[in-house]
């Protein structure tokens, strides 16, 4: 595994944050009580390198000079942050600074950014020049939210829906010629609307559903990351009329759309990974916000040790996690245990924010081979606090 930090960000007077600092290693933990801002924080650096990725594009296209760049940038991240309502300079303050940093090997490429209310300006010259030499985005990034098993209704039933008649299209042609080609699928225009009513992310998210459901060989990939998750509860498989069916351990076979929640959603959040990994960029970011709501225990479990293993046999990709439950967290230190045994320092960083009055604060949570994660400070109040009541418990 890459043992380079992937990323760092610092911010003063942004959102809910007087001041923050973190680095984002290949495998980072957000942990926190509820409302100290680790969704927000997801939110905020999605939506950084979201505009960061779409000027790139647009460089590749136009000749924009220092003036155009700084104000498409502007336009792109402030448009975004009011379609999710994304409150980014912190109340009561006239002016903030983000300052995110990209490291790669051959280089850190930086992007200081003065915000103020009326917009954000790039704070320095020189991030403007490195954005119009690039040639290709650095990073691409996949947002997977809290909130997907309402998604999963829509999500998946909705992308394939879209394209039944493509794929049906697709596979007869692969089979009438029996070759294998990667093939691309237009958007249609029914998805593109659908970015006026929902937030961006998800509408990305949709997009790497399609591409992938699209694709006969990253469906293969999505499908098998799929059963390896859910191999203790049964298989998913795809039928012959394109739908997606769920085979419990038992034999009975159900469609995937009236499938146990858990299952559909698990299956929601692992379909767009390929189309996200075979993206021409230099740097993969999965960030998945609250990853056990609404999962058992048990696929929580799966679906975390399969994207670690995943991430420590690829240094172009890193995860964000968001957690707030005790064994999510106790999953994700098993895992980190078992698959990374040694220097797990080097690899791995875990936050604990914690409401200070107005303002919240980033704790960095300790991380060694021999302890593990060390446990935040509200789990371990809640902790004692259980201790305490089975003890008076066991005196009655």
């Amino acid at each position: 595994m890459n043992e380079n930090v992937n990323l760092s960000l610092t911010l003063k007077n942004i959102g809910p944050f007087n001041e923050l600092s973190m680095k984002i290693k290949p495998i980072t933990i957000i942990t926190g009580e509820s409302t100290t801002g680790k969704t927000y924080l997801l939110k905020l650096i999605h939506t950084l390198l979201s505009s960061l990725n779409e000027i790139q594009v647009k460089v590749t296209k136009y000749e924009y000079g220092i003036e155009k760049i700084e104000g498409e940038f502007n336009s792109t991240f402030t448009s975004l942050t009011h379609q999710i309502n994304l409150e980014v300079l912190k109340q009561g303050t006239s002016e903030g600074y983000i300052d995110l940093s990209i490291h790669l090997p051959e280089k850190i490429y930086k992007l200081p950014l003065r915000v103020l209310k009326d917009g954000v300006m790039i704070a320095d010259e020189g991030a403007i020049h490195w954005v119009m030499q690039l040639k290709y985005p650095l990073i691409t990034p996949l947002l997977i939210p809290e909130d997907r098993i309402f998604l999963t209704k829509y999500l998946l039933p909705g992308s394939i829906e879209l394209l039944s008649k493509s794929i049906k299209e697709i596979i007869k042609t692969l089979h009438d010629i029996d070759r294998t080609y990667s093939v691309a699928v237009t958007i249609p225009e029914s998805l593109r609307a659908l970015a006026k009513s929902i937030p961006y992310y998800i509408v990305e998210l949709i997009n790497y559903n399609i591409q992938t459901i699209s694709n006969p060989i990253l469906l293969n990939q999505a499908l098998d990351l799929c059963n390896k998750t859910i191999e203790q509860y049964g298989k998913i498989e795809i039928s012959t009329n394109l739908n997606l069916t769920f085979t419990n351990t038992l034999g009975h076979q159900i469609n995937i759309n009236t499938a146990p929640e858990a299952i559909a959603a698990t299956t929601a959040s692992i379909i767009p990974l390929p189309s996200l990994l075979k993206q021409k960029t230099k740097l993969k970011l999965i960030s998945i916000d609250h990853i056990e709501t609404n999962l058992t225990p048990p696929l929580t479990e799966a679906l975390i040790h399969n994207l670690i293993k995943y991430i420590t046999e690829n240094n172009n990709t890193t995860l964000i996690l968001t957690v707030h439950n005790l064994d999510t967290l106790v999953s994700i230190d098993a895992t980190i245990r078992e698959l990374i045994p040694e220097n797990v320092e080097k690899y791995i960083a875990a936050y604990e924010l914690k409401r200070q009055k107005e303002n919240i604060t980033c704790r960095k949570l300790e991380i060694t081979n021999k302890h593990g994660i060390e446990i935040p400070d509200y789990l371990d109040e809640y902790l004692t606090y259980l201790g305490n009541k089975q003890a008076e418990l066991l005196k009655i």
